[in-house]
């Protein structure tokens, strides 16, 4: 059985595995999540209904922030494959950024040969062919075409600067560019652009990708992670992870079959039924979103979706995909397509009177949060952290997916989330 407890931090945190970290003196419960469910146990109407969400899919994908690969032409202008390509590169050719060996990369040469690799010299005509493709493995996408790691502090793998997000398996990109040494493709799916393992890929033609995501038979992933294996002796495998839908071929009384193209043939994998998934997107209600956002609590931090966990906006973003809601990949852009909620000075305040808890996220540059309800005139959040400032100086590891209050961080050098939140946005009225 699982049991959750609250730690009334004055100052001390909540140690690994507790997943309710509370700041303030003004709440006391044993059953935060608990409570939180009950308190939303009747809400149960449809805020919006699914032609709806693909009316606010439809206002995101005109923002250019999610795009569908197989709607790109057969070809594309050169100069602006070249210019995105050099604009991601800008983004870690800055400065002061380290290696993993701790060494400035500017002063290894590393920085020099991962703009060769771009192979930029190779785009040389006015139009360049693109080519369609399916993931066939879980694989990073990368602002650069390799696997080395640019740190911003020393000894600070777990925020790998050149690292944008995790490409699951069965996700569909279009190919825009080759790096030099052919081991990456330059790509954009729907949420992300960036460089991925060539081998992750399989090309495949422009009506088939197009086949295989409009698909009728497609399975959604409600739990933090499911387990997709290989063969029918049930080894090895990987994970999807919540809100990824994924076509299905064929079934039988116990598993779902998921057939991926592989070069020439195709490979089968499968998904046990009982393993909580659905051949559905979820109703959007409150009490949903509650359900499944709880669900993630403990799941660790990890910076772009690297080690498969979501990072904070990731937790948002997998959240809402459950009921086919399409947010962007960032915090900014995901708060930038919401409708606004105007915050006085009195945040708390009207942080309080929001109407629908889990369907609002509120925002300030590098963080966003899930608004969970609140117990008496205290608002509670959701959210994925990976360290809270402390008074004194100190800086306490979180990571993980938590809920807290308002008040976390409160007398650090970053002040508290209250303190900081600039925005809220609300997905439902």
């Amino acid at each position: 059985m699982l049991f959750w407890f609250l730690v009334l931090i004055i100052p001390v945190y909540a140690a690994p595995g507790d997943h309710v970290i509370i700041a303030s003196d003004s709440v006391n419960s044993n059953d935060i999540p608990g409570l939180l469910m009950e308190a939303v146990a009747q809400n149960t109407n449809v805020l919006i209904d699914k032609s709806q969400i693909e009316v606010i899919n439809k206002n995101i994908r005109k923002k250019g922030y999610v795009e569908i690969p197989h709607a790109y032409p057969d070809f594309y202008f050169s100069r602006t494959i070249s210019n995105h390509i050099y604009f991601d590169f800008q983004y870690v050719k800055r400065s002061g950024l380290y290696d993993r060996n701790n060494r400035l990369a500017a002063e290894t040469g590393m920085l020099v040969q991962l703009l060769e690799n771009c192979a930029l010299n190779n785009i040389k005509n006015q139009y360049t062919r693109l080519y369609f493709a399916i993931c066939i493995s879980n694989s990073s996408l990368r602002s650069v075409p390799g696997q080395a790691i640019l740190m911003q502090k020393k000894n600070d793998q777990k925020f790998d600067i050149a690292q944008v997000t995790l490409i699951q398996t069965g996700e569909t990109a279009v190919i825009f560019h080759t790096s030099r040494d052919k081991k990456w493709f330059y790509v954009r799916t729907r949420h992300s652009r960036g460089w991925i393992s060539s081998s992750s890929l399989v090309l495949v033609a422009r009506s088939s990708a197009a086949e295989w995501a409009n698909s009728q038979k497609q399975i959604t992933i409600l739990e933090p992670k499911v387990k997709v294996f290989f063969n029918s002796a049930g080894e090895d495998g990987y994970y999807l992870y919540m809100g990824k839908r994924i076509p299905w071929d064929y079934s039988d009384e116990n598993n779902y079959y998921i057939v991926l193209p592989a070069g020439k043939g195709y490979i089968t994998n499968y998904i046990p039924k009982d393993s909580g998934i659905s051949e559905s997107n979820l109703p959007f209600t409150v009490y949903n979103a509650a359900r499944q956002a709880v669900k993630m609590l403990g799941e660790p931090y990890s910076w772009g979706g690297a080690d498969g966990s979501p990072d904070c906006s990731g937790f948002c973003q997998r959240l809402f995909l459950c009921f086919g809601l399409e947010l962007p990949k960032s915090s900014k852009q995901q708060i930038g397509v919401l409708e606004q909620i105007r915050l006085t000075i009195k945040k708390n305040e009207n942080i309080c009177r929001l109407e629908y808890p889990f369907t609002v996220l509120l925002y300030y540059p590098g963080h966003i949060m899930l608004y969970a309800g609140k117990i008496g005139e205290t608002p509670l959040v959701i959210h994925n952290k990976w360290s809270v400032h402390l008074p004194g100086g100190r800086e306490e590891h979180v990571g993980r997916i938590i809920i807290s209050d308002l008040m976390l961080g409160a007398g650090g050098k970053r002040r508290s989330l209250l303190d900081n939140v600039t925005t809220a946005g609300k997905i439902a009225d």
